[in-house]
């Protein structure tokens, strides 16, 4: 199983998973013409993407998805993603529920519901054997069953939103930040630090921060937080094509 983030920010997210011979893509929040673009550094173009799972509506993890109409790529998302969607009426919609899974010959692919505004957001996790990526961003917060599931990963792909102390100083309105910190809005570093310090998981074979906020974090600092954690971090910094990939 082998991971690339193309892209992890407020302003779009976007990841390549291969499982062998087979390619996904965990949402589609580039333009078309973006995504296109990564996968070509991949030697790689959109007819080769076997399916597409949406984690939820909001922009940064769609906007390249009616680029995928014409292709007919099967797109996996919950009811109420796949409703709010509506005027992606020509999309290929395979419907998943926000807690269940399906078997695509030998890749289980498991959702699981979190805490976010939108319709019915999930995050996934996708197992073969005993490797197994588990994508959890847009998070308010995490709770123990969510907690059971990251500590199940061997490649944990998790938000680490913003820093408190950004977001407060920040030119942002009050109601905007009291959606970011409120407990079906995002992650911040201190929440995500406090659950990964306390672990002592020997199945993590690999961590990326993700989501960071171009505004209200900084890579830098987020590295110097882990700096002196025997744990496999990586920080993907807010910007496309900027993550480096895990293989396992």
């Amino acid at each position: 199983m082998r991971l690339r983030i193309i892209a992890s920010s407020s302003s779009g997210n976007c990841a390549l998973m291969e499982d062998g011979q087979r390619r996904f893509l965990i949402d589609a929040g580039l333009s078309f013409r973006k995504i296109e673009n990564a996968l070509q550094e991949e030697s790689l173009s959109p007819q080769d993407i076997e399916a597409i799972f949406i984690t939820h509506e909001h922009s940064d993890h769609v906007a390249g998805l009616a680029g995928f109409i014409s292709l007919e790529t099967p797109i996996y998302a919950t009811a109420g993603t796949i409703s709010s969607l509506v005027a992606l009426h020509g999309l290929n919609w395979k419907q998943i529920p926000s807690d269940g899974g399906v078997d695509l010959d030998g890749l289980r692919v498991e959702s699981f519901s979190v805490p976010h505004d939108a319709a019915e957001p999930v995050g996934y996790s996708f197992s073969r054997g005993d490797d197994k990526l588990v994508w959890a961003l847009d998070l308010g917060h995490m709770d123990v069953r969510l907690k059971k599931i990251f500590r199940s990963a061997t490649i944990l792909v998790l938000e680490s939103n913003y820093c408190p102390k950004l977001l407060e100083n920040s030119k942002r309105p009050w109601t905007l930040k009291q959606r970011i910190r409120g407990r079906h809005g995002h992650l911040s570093n201190e929440e995500a630090y406090e659950f990964l310090s306390q672990e002592t998981n020997q199945d993590w074979h690999q961590i990326y921060l993700a989501h960071l906020s171009s505004q209200c974090n900084d890579a830098s600092m987020l590295e110097e937080m882990y700096e002196g954690l025997s744990l496999p971090v990586e920080i993907v910094a807010p910007k496309a094509f900027a993550a480096p990939c895990a293989t396992r």
